[in-house]
């Protein structure tokens, strides 16, 4: 419901941030138009003054828009030894289904692959590739490679993740 809540009001945000920059250029072009009497020059003038304030205001509460209507998601920078992994965007919470430990992470998108990771119930992990979908113990999905915040990579049964 939350992220319901946040796309309608960024859109509304969005659509008055519209209407503030055209009221600064029609009024603008209207103060330009007052004070230059008949001469068009003054009339450009207010509306490019008008646009320049707009712009302004929509950068200024535009920000402070972005700020309020944010996702919630952590972006954190990721590096292991000198090598740069970029950013990790969370996009999946692991959600275990059963009283396991935690999550096997694999090296091919297969269950007899070698597991080489636990992860543990409620962490964090960024989607990375899909692959085939299978049928695990009843449910169906598709096997994800996942990264975890500190830069594990490899493959997991999708239907223990959740969507953040």
């Amino acid at each position: 419901m939350l992220n319901f809540v946040r796309k309608v009001f960024g859109a509304y945000l969005e659509v008055l941030l519209w209407i503030n920059l055209i009221l600064f250029v029609i009024i603008g072009g209207v103060i330009g138009s007052l004070l230059g009497g008949r001469h068009d020059d003054h009339t450009f003038a207010g509306i490019f003054i008008g646009a320049i304030i707009g712009m302004l205001g929509n950068i200024l509460f535009g920000g402070l828009a972005a700020t309020v209507v944010d996702t919630g998601r952590k972006v954190d920078k990721l590096s292991k030894g000198n090598l740069s992994l970029g950013e990790f965007i969370p996009t999946h919470r692991v959600k275990l289904l059963t009283g396991a430990e935690g999550m096997s992470l694999r090296k091919e998108p297969n269950s007899s692959s070698s597991s080489f990771a636990k992860i543990l119930d409620g962490t964090n992990v960024q989607h990375i590739n899909t692959g085939e979908k299978v049928n695990l113990n009843g449910i169906i999905a598709p096997w994800f490679e996942v990264r975890t915040i500190d830069g594990t990579q490899g493959w997991c049964f999708s239907g223990s993740l959740e969507e953040i």
